[in-house]
């Protein structure tokens, strides 16, 4: 019997030790952020070399592998998912060893010996009926919940990136339109400089006409600054330095077609979205979790049950032993804890609430915005069409010679300037699109409605 120790001691402690995983060093913060510095957007996996010749959702894809964010959200889904794992194990028991060395007068007038009196005991957890199955219920939930932050993200993500390129496209384009106003203002103050020299008008028209001309290159230069900041925001959400946007301008090449967009089926829409957003599936999953949360408190007024079998031993004798152990419930039925989970049952139901309500005003107004928009969209494009026809008539009439160049330079300021409206009030009409999708987190047109398994319509 003295080897029973080491027999029973050896298997459990090589039972303890299970493969470690490899020891890393932790990150370093400079090799880091040059490995940040160095990235590139080319040779990237299942996108074309030429980023220029992307569309959104192949920009997207791009964001998808390189935004910190992104990784960021994906990493806590890894969490949730190892939690299930932990959820899942069962505990361990408990071994403990004794040993105890007898002497004394009372052994030896009885004839017995001195010597050494070897235990070993188990202690087993008996866990509640269910507690277990609800541990892995509730792991599941919370695996889901980051799941559904992790679309969340996502969308955020592609209303970030769509917002950005539109930004981009817009300022470009606006700065071709601003420069050719901007020169055809130098060119009307050549003019006037000329006909006061000329004195067929008055020294006071000239600072008018400065004043017009220092006005449009602070415009330019306001939207040479968006553009600049469209890219940054844009090299931000890709993940990448600005560097590596150096050179490419990317497409989107009918941004300004708001006929395009489709807008149907809106209630079902709507309907659909306050079923499937990611940010009410996880109100709703939080309600599910409270609930489970609760049912382990209401469990717990029931107490532990330890099981600890024993033996012990000497050389001429063995002894066993089953002990039963669990705390007395005299001082609270776990009142306390149970008061708590109904307060954050209630509280979650609320929340659920409030999200569905935040979502239908949401909705509301971007759908309310849309109209709006349009309509406006629709006002600037009728106003840039007027222009273009009496700048075609003023050119017209100067080659006739019936009319004088001043005419036609204000002709086409008009028409440069009802562009610039045009151009303006079709960014408001995309942005107020954007708005309508991100109310029913999905996209409603373009190439990324394949590309990640967003909630389906109703049919």
């Amino acid at each position: 019997m003295r080897g029973l120790p080491i027999i029973v001691l050896v298997p459990m402690l090589l039972a303890s030790c299970g493969h470690a995983p490899p020891r890393t060093p932790p990150p370093d913060p400079a090799q880091l952020a040059q490995d940040y510095q160095q990235r590139r957007l080319d040779h990237l996996p299942g996108l074309p070399e030429a980023p220029q010749d992307w569309d959104r959702a192949q920009w997207l894809q791009a964001a998808l592998r390189l935004n910190p964010g992104i990784a960021q959200t994906r990493a806590q889904v890894n969490i949730a998912l190892a939690g299930e794992r932990s959820a899942a194990q069962r505990a361990n028991p408990e071994l403990n060893l004794s040993a105890g060395y007898i002497h004394g007068s009372a052994l030896e007038l009885a004839g017995q010996a001195s010597g050494w009196l070897y235990g070993v005991a188990l202690d087993l957890l008996l866990p509640r009926r269910g507690e277990r199955q609800r541990a892995i219920a509730q792991a599941q939930l919370r695996t889901r919940i980051a799941q559904s932050a992790l679309m969340d993200a996502v969308w955020q993500l592609r209303s970030s990136l769509r917002e950005a390129l539109l930004a981009l496209r817009y300022s470009e384009d606006a700065l071709r339109e601003s420069a050719a106003l901007l020169e055809s203002e130098q060119t009307l103050l050549r003019a006037t400089q000329r006909r006061v020299r000329a004195g067929d008008l008055a020294p006071s028209e000239v600072p008018a006409t400065e004043q017009a001309l220092r006005q449009r290159e602070q415009q330019h230069a306001d939207l040479q600054l968006q553009a600049q900041q469209a890219r940054l925001n844009l090299a931000a959400l890709l993940g990448v330095p600005p560097a590596a946007l150096e050179g490419i301008a990317p497409r989107w090449d009918d941004w300004q077609r708001i006929t395009d967009l489709p807008a149907e089926n809106l209630s079902t829409q709507r309907q659909q979205a306050l079923l499937t957003r990611a940010d009410v599936l996880q109100a709703l999953l939080q309600c599910e979790l409270r609930e489970l949360q609760l049912q382990d408190e209401l469990a717990r007024r029931w107490p532990d049950l330890r099981l600890s079998p024993a033996l012990g031993w000497d050389r001429d004798s063995q002894e066993y032993a089953l002990g039963l152990g669990l705390p007395l419930p005299l001082m609270n039925r776990n009142e306390g804890a149970i008061a708590q989970a109904q307060a954050e049952r209630e509280a979650a139901a609320q929340a659920l609430l409030a999200t569905q309500a935040r979502v239908l005003d949401e909705m509301a107004q971007a759908e309310t915005r849309w109209q709006q928009t349009r309509e406006q969209w629709q006002r600037a494009e009728q106003g840039a069409a007027l222009a273009q026809r009496q700048q075609q008539r003023a050119q017209r009439a100067l080659e006739l010679g019936a009319s004088e160049r001043g005419l036609l330079l204000h002709a086409q300021q008009a028409l440069h300037e009802a562009t610039l409206q045009a151009l303006a009030a079709a960014r408001a009409a995309q942005q107020a699109y954007a708005q309508l999708e991100s109310a029913y987190r999905r996209p409603l047109q373009g190439p990324e409605q394949t590309l990640v398994p967003w909630p389906e319509t109703a049919t």
